[in-house]
């Protein structure tokens, strides 16, 4: 029901949303919009349109805030070219859906699963068999369901450009992730330093 739910707010507002052939590809729906941005520009001088994947997940359980997702599925939208999403639907026991939360795979997101990614390789653990939680709050929360507010949530994570967009996330990808903060130094003193020399060395003198 809730991927039903989400391709009809996709279709009231022009959007054309596509589901992989093969179930395990981290993402539920590949999201095509309007070639159309600006009305004033010609065609061919239009930018490029913005596309995204979005993975659906949807639950019965009222104030639920977090669910853990498949590690290797998410990973699977961080290293996407593109913006990636996952769109939490609530039902809270009717048989409509009641919210919709669209938490965009972000920095803070990327940085999280990489270097869960990473862990999981030194502890020789399987992805596919590990999870991450993600949490979502009412800042993610879209304001009417609605296609309308579900394309309008969707272009405030892409200001600019698509080109912009891809740039940015490729740059994040490089910076962010596992860091092993323990570090360990030796040093060889002589027998004849004094606690002055400590003191001096200790101020980089």
């Amino acid at each position: 029901m809730a991927e039903s739910k989400f391709m009809n707010l996709c279709d009231t507002v022009g959007i054309i949303a596509t589901k992989p052939e093969v179930d395990e590809n981290g993402w539920d729906y590949f999201l095509e919009f309007s070639n159309i941005q600006d009305n004033s520009q010609p065609l061919d001088s239009q930018p490029t349109p913005i596309s995204c994947k979005v993975q659906i997940k949807s639950t019965d359980i009222i104030n639920k805030d977090q669910l853990p997702i498949k590690l290797s599925a998410i990973l699977r939208l961080v290293k996407a070219q593109m913006p990636t999403f996952i769109c939490f639907m609530h039902f809270d026991n009717f048989n409509e859906v009641q919210n919709i939360f669209l938490v965009h795979i972000d920095k803070e997101i990327i940085s999280k699963v990489l270097e869960k990614v990473r862990i999981c390789e030194h502890q020789q653990k399987k992805i596919n068999q590990s999870t991450i939680t993600i949490q979502y709050n009412k800042s993610h929360k879209i304001d009417t369901i609605s296609g309308l507010d579900l394309k309008k949530q969707i272009e405030k994570f892409i200001p600019n450009s698509m080109s912009d967009y891809i740039n940015n996330k490729n740059k994040i990808l490089k910076s962010v992730g596992y860091n092993d903060k323990s570090i360990a130094i030796t040093m060889k003193f002589p027998t004849s330093i004094t606690d002055d020399d400590l003191i001096d060395m200790s101020m980089g003198l």
